[in-house]
């Protein structure tokens, strides 16, 4: 096993902070370089744009407590990680001599995903306050097919094709894996009403595909009707538990969701607050049955 190259070996060209960043965004997933290009801009803003190899481990502490004043925790620990991955790949490639973050605590997890749940109802009222067919058949297919919001913009009449029983959507998840989605019959045929000269499913007013932002702000617009918190990703999140209520089979849930480990849908049993496991147990005699 090759050994890492010594901190002093550089072994990249970059002769400046926004070459080593350019470099280090190329290899970060294209759905997710948007939100580390945003959050790299934000960090050296904070900083009024100082070299990297000058901003020293207390400043990257300060830096993490003015988060926690602005941020959620999940928030807070996406950026410290994403600071984190620059630094690291910085260091390693001999760009920068000494890695401050390597004692820099990443922010735990909040364990909120009952708080992203939405209940039946509130799912009916979201569907019935949407402003357009075509918006209200966004909310409908990211809740009943439990769609990511990138998968939903990406979705193409030609991914779709009939199976004995109906039919199947192909669905290109995350690191481009491939997985099929049984369709509804009723939601394909709401689907059909908006087929026109776009080879994308839903197609956007400036254009042929709506972009992830559009989708957000038509999610959020819809929760602000309800007065409630609303994102696409909560959709997904009902989805799954109101499957599993319903029950679904945990693994079929894991492959229509494309999760890799059905260890991370196994998070969804967990999710449901108003439930316990005293409800699965018999009723027993008390002080009154005396």
């Amino acid at each position: 096993m090759s050994s890492l190259p010594s901190p002093t070996q550089q072994l990249i060209r970059a002769a400046q902070d926004d070459n080593v960043i350019e470099l280090w965004l190329s290899r970060v997933n294209l759905r997710s370089r948007q939100t580390y290009h945003t959050t790299i801009r934000q960090f050296q803003l904070h900083f009024e744009f100082a070299p990297l190899h000058r901003i020293t481990l207390e400043d990257l502490i300060q830096w993490q407590q003015m988060l926690s004043l602005r941020y959620s925790q999940n928030t807070q620990r996406s950026k410290v990680s994403i600071i984190k991955s620059l630094f690291n790949f910085a260091h390693r490639a001999g760009y920068l001599q000494i890695n401050p973050v390597v004692l820099l605590k990443t922010p735990n997890a909040h364990p909120c995903l009952h708080e992203r749940i939405l209940t039946k109802s509130q799912v009916e009222a979201m569907v019935l306050h949407a402003d357009s067919d075509r918006n209200e058949l966004i909310a409908q297919t990211l809740y009943t097919l439990g769609l990511r919001v990138s998968e939903l913009v990406e979705m193409k009449w030609s991914d779709f094709s009939p199976t004995d029983t109906g039919m199947r959507l192909r669905v290109i998840g995350k690191g481009n894996k491939q997985r099929h989605i049984n369709i509804p019959d009723h939601l394909y045929q709401y689907l059909q009403r908006l087929r026109g000269d776009s080879p994308y499913v839903f197609r956007s007013r400036q254009g042929p595909q709506l972009t992830r932002q559009q989708v957000y702000n038509i999610i959020k617009s819809l929760g602000d009707r309800l007065n409630i918190r609303l994102s696409p990703h909560y959709l997904r999140h009902s989805h799954a538990t109101h499957s599993l209520a319903g029950g679904c089979p945990l693994k079929l849930l894991s492959d229509n969701l494309g999760h890799s480990n059905i260890s991370v849908t196994s998070n969804y049993l967990h999710a449901n607050e108003t439930d316990g496991s005293a409800n699965y147990l018999p009723a027993m005699g008390g002080l009154n049955s005396a």
